[in-house]
């Protein structure tokens, strides 16, 4: 198994969850490659660059076999997920970034790496224009999400990925608390084969 893991916006690789997840996966399931790039913040060459961690992978003995997304990465792992067939893990996920970022335009830095860059409304229309509107195979979705989220509409997310798996929990934040709790559950929707 090969799984990648797609962070939010003005996040990393280094971020808390992904650093978590890899360590479990390293002391407990050691047969599953994890990769986390940090993206950048031009929605094209985000798309860009998963889909060619996809593709060259593709030609070796572990191709990508699921996409773990966090905030706006779980909006590029639905993305890629409906472009490849990949299923996915959708940690409450930013379905529509561009009304999201309405109120981030302008100059933005990363905290993690310091890439600045200057977000437009080019930006958000480059988003909107990659929502999915219709997921083609919705049971190879399963969304984690924890409704205080105060970032996102979760209640809306649920409505709008109703025909997916879920692991709902009433509390919580954006940041999902206690993210570790959800490891098996990932594994085994990742390691199924059915999805």
């Amino acid at each position: 198994m090969h799984w990648l893991y797609l962070h939010g916006f003005l996040s990393s690789a280094k971020s808390a969850k992904a650093q978590s997840l890899a360590h479990w996966l390293a002391a407990n399931h050691s047969d599953v490659k994890f990769g986390a790039p940090t993206l950048p913040f031009n929605p094209l060459t985000v798309v860009e660059i998963i889909e060619a961690l996809v593709a060259d992978a593709a030609d070796t003995s572990q191709p990508v076999t699921g996409l773990i997304g966090s905030s706006l990465g779980g909006f590029y792992a639905r993305l890629i997920s409906a472009r490849t067939g990949l299923p996915a893990v959708l940690i409450n996920p930013a379905l529509r970034p561009d009304l999201l970022f309405e109120n981030y335009l302008g100059e933005q830095t990363n905290p993690y790496t310091g890439e600045t860059y200057d977000l437009q409304t080019a930006d958000l229309r480059l988003l909107r224009d990659m929502v999915v509107q219709n997921d083609p195979r919705p049971r190879r979705l399963f969304l984690l999400i924890q409704m205080n989220d105060e970032t996102l509409d979760s209640a809306q997310t649920v409505v709008d990925l109703r025909e997916s798996p879920a692991w709902i929990q009433s509390g919580g934040s954006h940041r999902f608390d206690a993210f570790e709790r959800t490891f098996p559950a990932i594994r085994a929707f990742l390691s199924s084969g059915t999805c």
